[in-house]
């Protein structure tokens, strides 16, 4: 079976990571302008665990750095509890949720590919919060009855020079010795590459990425293999390729500005697996 690495997902996000600005201190506001305000970002030690309490919305948050609970933010009589623990070498990679007035949602991914939440209920708009290469810091923000709003504070985790991993150093050209996705990926442009057999009908989806960028994929996976896949192009749904089993869908949504960068997976005569990382950090 032939294997597309994920060596070169990597490489592509080491990539991104030094050529991209990091977000270290940017203050984007989730949430309304309600309660006082509150800031964490005084507390020393990484993330390691998090209490919440949530129903319809996040009442209270309170976050343990580096063995040490800071102040509970929000309502200590709110509604139900939740807590989690992050393993010594693990980190928050994103926050994600919905927000209006309040925080009504959180959800929380890390390095190691854990998914805590959804805490909270469905009111207000998503929002999606990360930054390349670093993991979440800390949180500051405002509270009263509930958690009115919040900013994520990021630090780096990824080396910002240009010194090439080894693990990269395959990719590259002759004679290169800076890294880049262009360096990376610096090809023609149109030019395919084939994985898997020669079975099957040909399709292509050339005609719908008029519609828009790639928003959201199906998938039908059982027996470790892709029956089907289906691409929405902005609000159009492309045609279905393959066949689809009752119990085996599953289905991707991306955020609005979030973009599919790297593709890895295993493959034989058939498609056996597939990994899509984005430009925000999230790994399906």
């Amino acid at each position: 079976m032939k294997t597309i690495t994920l060596a070169l997902v990597f490489c592509l996000l080491f990539a991104a990571s030094i050529q991209r600005k990091h977000r270290h201190g940017r203050r984007v506001l989730v949430g309304g302008a309600g309660g006082s305000p509150f800031d964490d970002r005084g507390a020393t030690g990484t993330i390691r665990s998090i209490r919440l309490r949530a129903g319809n919305r996040i009442d209270a948050i309170q976050v343990n750095y580096g063995g040490i609970w800071g102040p509970l933010r929000g309502n200590p009589s709110g509604s139900q509890p939740y807590s989690f623990d992050l393993d010594a070498d693990e980190y928050i990679i994103a926050v994600r949720g919905r927000s209006g007035q309040f925080i009504d949602q959180l959800i929380f991914y890390t390095n190691k590919g854990r998914v805590f939440g959804p805490y909270g209920g469905t009111g207000g708009t998503p929002f999606s919060e990360s930054a390349n290469g670093q993991k979440l810091n800390a949180i500051y923000g405002r509270s009263g009855s509930a958690i009115d709003s919040l900013f994520f504070a990021w630090n780096p985790i990824l080396p910002t020079s240009s010194r090439i991993p080894e693990a990269c150093k395959q990719y590259l050209p002759t004679g290169v010795k800076t890294l880049s996705k262009s360096v990376l990926f610096k090809r023609k442009r149109g030019r395919r590459v084939l994985y898997g057999g020669n079975g099957g009908i040909p399709f292509s989806d050339l005609s719908f990425t008029k519609a828009g960028d790639i928003t959201g994929i199906r998938l039908d996976v059982t027996n470790n293999v892709i029956n089907m896949i289906q691409v929405r192009y902005g609000s159009t749904l492309a045609t279905t390729h393959g066949v689809e089993t009752p119990q085996g869908v599953k289905v991707i949504n991306l955020v609005p500005g979030e973009n599919i960068i790297g593709v890895a997976g295993e493959a034989g005569t058939k498609i056996n697996k597939l990994v899509f990382t984005t430009d925000t950090g999230y790994v399906f």
